[in-house]
């Protein structure tokens, strides 16, 4: 087809149909080669749109998040209301704004996405990075208005186990050092940390909180000077989550028991 008919309306259509067979095997580069191809030879092609919008999700998958924003700005001026057509393009958008530091662009998509489709699988998630979003900008009142209503409306999802712990905490703690800890613990009567913790280990053990809330709880015994419930939750965190990026802060909050 491509050599014989170089001109043919349909030869676009190779490069994407490329693209998304290498997207389906998770293939990512091999696809956006194939989609920023088409993108750049064929730009008014029928199916360009639909080439960007695959180009955005491999470059998104591949963690090249400013290359993907690009791609989304692009899609975006382009074809301005193409998210009502697509609502997980919107979601990327808001998650890709959010991942760069543009966090009044995702709030308002954040925002629209939730307005959109208050019943979608992500809307825990969603909430809860408003919340997020809302407490970096110093508006706490509002943050805590959306961590109180994720708590409420998903108890048993992440968005609303993080709402949770962000309520308990009066904090964003997702890299937590002995020492913002010790700030977070210091409030007089304050249980609420702890029991969060323990609710999430034991209702929750295969969310991607749990890994979390064991290292904190165990930073919780040692702020209390309770070594050996300490070491316990330390011992538990290293048998169950070996692999965890939290692995070396746990090592160290055993090291200091020691000490």
């Amino acid at each position: 087809l491509k050599s014989q008919y170089p001109n043919d309306l349909n030869i676009p259509y190779i490069s994407y149909y490329w693209g998304e067979y290498y997207l389906g095997m998770k293939e990512y580069e091999k696809a956006a080669d194939q989609f920023q191809y088409l993108v750049q030879m064929y730009p008014d092609s029928k199916i360009v749109r639909d080439a960007a919008l695959g180009l955005a999700k491999s470059l998104d998958a591949l963690g090249y998040d400013e290359q993907a924003f690009q791609i989304i700005d692009y899609i975006d001026k382009r074809w301005p209301r193409f998210y009502i057509e697509d609502l997980n393009f919107l979601l990327m958008s808001a998650n890709t704004q959010n991942r760069l530091g543009k966090i009044g662009q995702a709030r308002e998509n954040y925002w629209a996405y939730y307005n959109l489709a208050p019943e979608a699988p992500e809307a825990d998630i969603v909430l809860a990075r408003i919340g997020d979003i809302y407490l970096k900008t110093g508006q706490k009142t509002a943050a805590k208005e959306i961590y109180e209503k994720a708590a409420k409306d998903f108890p048993d999802k992440e968005g609303g186990l993080v709402s949770m712990m962000r309520l308990a905490e009066e904090g964003i703690y997702d890299d937590p050092s002995m020492s913002q800890m010790d700030k977070v613990f210091d409030r007089p009567y304050n249980l609420r940390p702890q029991k969060i913790y323990n609710h999430i280990i034991e209702k929750f053990p295969d969310s991607p909180l749990a890994p979390l809330a064991q290292l904190k709880l165990g930073m919780w015994y040692y702020w209390n000077k309770k070594y050996g419930d300490c070491l316990g939750a330390v011992q538990g965190f290293l048998d169950k989550y070996p692999r965890s990026g939290l692995r070396e802060r746990a090592s160290e909050l055993g090291t200091r028991v020691f000490d």
